[in-house]
Formats: structure tokens, C-alpha cells, sequence
């Protein structure tokens, strides 16, 4: 998990500095910050950064937060410390949940006088949680199935599975993250889809080309109608891919796409 989430943050310094090599990040971060406190940045090391071979220290991760602000969370995000699943959900989860995004936290809690409480898991909810795409929703989503199995399984953890998954191709299609799609699509098959289980049923990916998908959705999006209007953006780029993923452009593209449901293994 360091090595992917070291090359993660690697991967949004390339992003934010529209840079597209190890060296070209190291020579822009090092000309900002040499005129700030004198000290360069060892070029040996990036190289090694961008593959997730070695972590950065805390001092070169804080100095990096002062010229790109908002790289430090991606590097310590809670997402990490979730996938982690020697790491029993309940006790975490709190904690976790408090430190994801506000825009996500007004879904998964409501006030009550001067304390707050969880907000019970819905398909509305997820709803909601799906229109904020992002790392944060991900996460949550995560923590949620996690919560789930821990618990006994829902009638909900099927659905929240396509969720994720869902969300993993939205992701993939629209920043960074779609360098790494495949490796946390894997990820997700081994740790977190398994647990998308109820009354001896469960999610299959086994006909799913992740990668291919996405090249799909990466060639098929940029020609469609939508996406040559002057208001396209990420956002108008994400409601596109979950219409197309929900059915709302043909039933038999979402039946291809979707995960199937099959007889869960017994024991």
C-alpha cells in the first residue's frame, strides 16, 4: 500500500505541475523552493517516488504541501489506512469517517442538538455520495461495505458493491487516478468486492476487462453529443458515465457493463 500511495501522489504532482517526466517535477519543485530556504531536493529520488520505490519524508511531503497545496492529504489519505483490511473496521471507522472531505460528511452525518450522528446507509444516500465522486466518496463507500460484512451483510451490500465500482470507473475517466486503475481495480476484487455478499449471493467481475472499460468510456464519451458542448467539464463528464452506467443510454450497455450477481461459494 506505500508503494501505491506514494506513486499516487507522485502521480497528482505530475498533474498539478502539467509536468511529464520524474526529472521535469524535480527541476520545477526545486526551482520554486530553492529561493524559499536554500535546500534542493536530491534529484536521485524522484525517479523513485514516481514508482512508489521509496516514501518521501515528512519534510519533503510538508515542503511540497507549501507550493501545491492539498498533495499532503492524497499521500495521508484515509483511503490507505481503509484498504488495510488486517485493520478491524470498528474500531476505526469513527475516526476514519471524520476525516474525509466536508462535501462528503454532510451525507454520512446529521446534527442532533450539540452532537451529531451517523446517517443510516440508503440507496439515496449513495446516490448522493455517487454525485460527489471523488477520493473522499470512494473511501466512505469502502468503510461502509467494510462495516457491513463485519456486521453480518445487508441487504444493501450487493448494491453498494456496484457502487464501488461505479465510482472506480468514474474515477478512472476523469483525473489522475486512471493511472492506476487497474491496480486498485485488483485491489478491490480481492479485498473489498468479496464482501458484496448476501443470503448466498454475491457480485462477479470474472467477464469484467477493467482497462478495457475504461478505454471504452475514454473513446466513446469525447463523441458523444454532450461532450462538444462548451459546458463539458468533469462534472458533466462524470454524469455522463453514470448515465450510461445506470441505463439511462440503452439497458443492454448497462447489462454488459455491470457486474453479475452469482451463488456465493459456501463456507
Amino acid at each position: 500500500m506505500d508503494v501505491l500511495r506514494t506513486a499516487f501522489w507522485f502521480a497528482t504532482l505530475k498533474d498539478r505541475l502539467q509536468a511529464t517526466t520524474a526529472y521535469k517535477v524535480e527541476k520545477e519543485l526545486n526551482l520554486r523552493t530553492s529561493t524559499d530556504d536554500g535546500n534542493r531536493i536530491p534529484e536521485n529520488k524522484w525517479p523513485k517516488y514516481e514508482v512508489g520505490r521509496r516514501m518521501p519524508q515528512k519534510s519533503l511531503v510538508a515542503r511540497v504541501e507549501a507550493i501545491l497545496p492539498g498533495t499532503q492529504v492524497t499521500l495521508n489519505h484515509v483511503l490507505w489506512q481503509v484498504l488495510q483490511t488486517r485493520l478491524p473496521v470498528a474500531e476505526h471507522a469513527d475516526d476514519w469517517l471524520h476525516k474525509l472531505s466536508p462535501e462528503v460528511l454532510r451525507y454520512v452525518f446529521k446534527s442532533q442538538g450539540f452532537s451529531y450522528s451517523r446517517v443510516p446507509a440508503s440507496i439515496r444516500v449513495l446516490r448522493s455520495i455517487e454525485r460527489s465522486t471523488g477520493i473522499d466518496s470512494l473511501a466512505y463507500l469502502t468503510i461502509l461495505l467494510r462495516e457491513m460484512s463485519e456486521e453480518g451483510g445487508s441487504p444493501l451490500s450487493i448494491e453498494l458493491g456496484r457502487f464501488i465500482y461505479r465510482m472506480l470507473l468514474a474515477l478512472s475517466v476523469t483525473d489522475c487516478f486512471g493511472y492506476f486503475g487497474d491496480i486498485f481495480f485488483d485491489i478491490y476484487r480481492q479485498r473489498i468486492f468479496p464482501l458484496a455478499t448476501f443470503k448466498g449471493e454475491r457480485l462477479s467481475f470474472e467477464h469484467i476487462n477493467f482497462s478495457a472499460t475504461v478505454s471504452a468510456f475514454s473513446t466513446i464519451i469525447p463523441g458523444m453529443p454532450e461532450a462538444k458542448q462548451p459546458t463539458f467539464d468533469t462534472s458533466a463528464r462524470v454524469r455522463l458515465l453514470y448515465d450510461i452506467l445506470n441505463g439511462r443510454r440503452g439497458i443492454k450497455i448497462k447489462m454488459i457493463l455491470d457486474p453479475k450477481i452469482v451463488s456465493a461459494p459456501i463456507g
